[in-house]
């Protein structure tokens, strides 16, 4: 999953302080909220999720650029070494791509007054790309965090069709054959992964039609794959690390999602043990309510069981206060299931990992222990919460 002011002006807004940005016409914008972004009125050009559609792979794993808004979204947990010196790692990688107008007008703007040699040249796009990239060193409490933002233009941005290949600059994200390879690396900081499915595809929501408002096409297209072996290198600082682990890829395209009166959500993805997978998310009003699009989905072995809002509860407490925005964030989570009989307790590795950059949210690594129809259960995975920084 991937924050207030879900309406069209807003989104206008968000778009072009970043536009702005990307050409030099003023300084680079605040951090903001992805409901500005993900809410309001969509532009008409744009398709929208409002049905059912099969999904074809690799064909959706790739761009699709009738929609206005989509992400690939990559966290994990990493260990490097064995026994008393082994360190253990959080990371999260994430590809945006977000239309600045629907194709067609794009087409007939570059149709207009330029040679086709001189638009491939120009730095006028139709696309935004951003990408963030975080590693949280567990042990040793320490967070560290960087973004790309370009154009789709100039050779810095880009995303290909039918199949699964992103860049933001020198970031990129390939799937080639049965392989997906990861690529980050800011000044002192760097991410090479390649990651081997060992879970199948999960279509979330309606075969893949995940609601997230009464308003017809406020929803988006979303798979994930829980379960990915995970094995490269890690820079930190002046040091670069053999890491093993697993990750988890979340998938999404839409065009319009959030309704007024949607300020956050809290999103869990969760590896529990003997492979059993738990995503959950929960919207929020406002006063932090729940919203009534709330779901998620529970797989145990070859058993899918999709869950709407009545089938859980979510409730957060211990707050946390950021010392860098002053958001005040809830780090301990208490899930209830009470059909499957699940209980957890879900807890972060370390309190400070919000995201402060184009877009301001926590995400982090956690863990998770409770029962599961009397038996003691355990496991780990990531917490996203956004729309805190308005409260």
């Amino acid at each position: 999953m991937m924050s207030l002011l879900p309406t069209g002006v807003a989104r206008i807004g968000v778009i072009l302080s970043v536009g702005m940005w990307l050409i030099g016409c003023t300084e680079a914008p605040a951090p903001s909220s992805l409901q500005q972004t993900l809410g309001g009125d969509p532009d008409p050009g744009f398709a929208r999720a409002v049905a059912v559609k099969p999904m074809v792979f690799p064909r959706d794993h790739g761009a699709h650029p009738d929609y206005q808004t989509e992400w690939w979204y990559f966290t994990g947990h990493l260990r490097s070494g064995e026994g008393p010196t082994a360190r253990n790692f959080g990371y999260q990688l994430t590809f945006f791509r977000q239309a600045l107008v629907p194709i067609g007008q794009a087409s007939e703007a570059a149709s207009e007054g330029a040679t086709v040699e001189e638009h491939s040249q120009s730095w006028a796009a139709s696309e935004l790309f951003l990408a963030h990239f975080a590693i949280s060193d567990l042990d040793r409490k320490r967070f560290y965090q960087a973004q790309r933002l370009t154009r789709a233009s100039a050779g810095q941005g880009e995303a290909a069709e039918g199949q699964m290949a992103v860049r933001v600059e020198d970031w990129q994200l390939t799937w080639i054959d049965s392989q997906i390879a990861l690529t980050a690396k800011d000044s002192h900081h760097g991410l090479r992964l390649t990651l081997n499915p060992v879970s199948g595809i999960v279509l979330q929501g309606d075969e893949g039609l995940s609601a997230k408002g009464a308003g017809l096409g406020n929803a988006s297209y979303y798979y994930s794959i829980p379960e990915l072996e995970s094995a490269g290198t890690l820079q930190v600082g002046n040091e670069t690390l053999a890491v093993r682990g697993d990750s988890w890829l979340d998938r999404e395209w839409s065009t319009s999602v959030l309704e007024p009166g949607q300020a956050g959500w809290d999103w869990f993805s969760l590896n529990l043990q003997d492979g059993r997978y738990l995503m959950l998310f929960q919207l929020r009003d406002a006063a932090g309510n729940p919203d009534q699009f709330s779901a998620g989905t529970l797989v145990d072995g070859d058993q899918v069981t999709k869950l709407k809002a009545s089938n859980f509860t979510l409730a957060g407490d211990q707050p946390w206060r950021s010392p860098h925005s002053g958001a005040r964030y809830p780090l301990r989570w208490q899930i209830t299931l009470p059909g499957q009989e699940l209980a957890l307790t879900v807890t972060p590795l370390m309190q400070d990992q919000e995201i402060n950059q184009t877009f301001r949210y926590w995400e982090g690594a956690v863990a998770a222990h409770g029962q599961w129809r009397g038996d003691a259960v355990q496991g780990r995975g990531y917490l996203e919460m956004t729309g805190y920084d308005k409260r």
